[in-house]
Parts: C-alpha cells; sequence; structure tokens
C-alpha cells in the first residue's frame, strides 16, 4: 500500500470520527517503515492519534542495522522536498 493510499483511509477515518488509527510493524516488502510513516500521516491529519502496533520482540535481532539500512526519511514518503 502506497503512502497516498493510507492517508486518504486516515483522513477518511479522521472525517468519519475515529480517534485513532494504527500500523504494524512488517518484515516483509513492501513495507512502508511505521515509524516514519505514523509521523508523516499524522502530520496530515488534525486529531486523529497514530498507535503502533505491537513490535515483534522475536525480530529485533533480525531486523538490519541502521548502520547499514537507515529508515526512508519523511520527504522520500510523501514526495515533498520541503519535509525535509
Amino acid at each position: 500500500m502506497s503512502f497516498a493510499q493510507l492517508q486518504a483511509i486516515w483522513q477518511e477515518a479522521e472525517r468519519l470520527g475515529y480517534d485513532g488509527a494504527t500500523l504494524f510493524d512488517v518484515l516483509s516488502a513492501p513495507a512502508l517503515e511505521p515509524w516514519t510513516a505514523l509521523s508523516a500521516l499524522t502530520a496530515t491529519t488534525e486529531r486523529l492519534i497514530a498507535i503502533p502496533l505491537v513490535l515483534s520482540p522475536t525480530h529485533i535481532g533480525t531486523r538490519p542495522s541502521s548502520r547499514r539500512w537507515p529508515p526512508a526519511s519523511t520527504s522520500s514518503l510523501v514526495g515533498d522536498s520541503s519535509w525535509a
């Protein structure tokens, strides 16, 4: 799912009166990096609360090191260099 698709879902959830929305941490591609995506999504809504779902402790040792694989920047997710 693209950032634009998630953004449309989050904005519709807010319009419908939801208080929060979630993303979960997945290790299979393709998937957006959840913490960056949550930050960018909350910036596009007025009051929706970002709720990360459980990050499995069994996968902590299997994640690539941030020195080898930096998370995507918000600007690369939303395609807007003014966010950088």
